[in-house]
């Protein structure tokens, strides 16, 4: 019988595998919708949820009108953060910042689990995810 993610634990990794570290409970939860966000579409090995895992978020916004990119990127990310069976509600705040010519999004993802509140703080731009923060 599988472990749900309450009981769960896995190795820390939220840029880069840190070994000898765990994750638990809400963390865990927070590392696994920043995977979500970063992981390109069939490239997670195993079977079918995992072949439908993620999004390359930083993809999507490059290659996306920048006319239309504000009214389409919180509703993009609260669909790919809704798919983790933990989530019950989203709530996705992104605000555009030019620098030097370049566009990002700084987004605050306010997440509902099974197993309490947790925010992310998220920076996008056409080339990176960034998890700024979570809390």
């Amino acid at each position: 019988m599988a472990l749900t993610v309450a009981e769960g634990s896995d190795t820390y990794c939220r840029d880069s595998l840190q070994t000898g570290r765990m994750a638990t409970g809400l963390e865990l939860v927070a590392q696994r919708l920043y995977h979500r966000l970063t992981t390109p579409v069939g490239t997670l090995l195993g079977g079918e949820d995992e072949a439908n895992f993620g999004e390359d978020l930083a993809a999507y916004v490059g290659s996306t009108d920048q006319n239309a990119i504000g009214a389409m990127l919180p509703v993009r990310v609260e669909n790919i953060i809704r798919r983790d069976p933990v989530v019950a509600e989203v709530d996705v705040t992104a605000v555009r910042t030019v620098a030097g010519g370049e566009v990002s999004w700084d987004l605050t993802i306010d997440v509902a689990t099974t197993l309490g509140p947790v925010t992310l703080i998220v920076a996008v731009s056409d080339v990176s995810v960034d998890l700024l923060g979570v809390r």
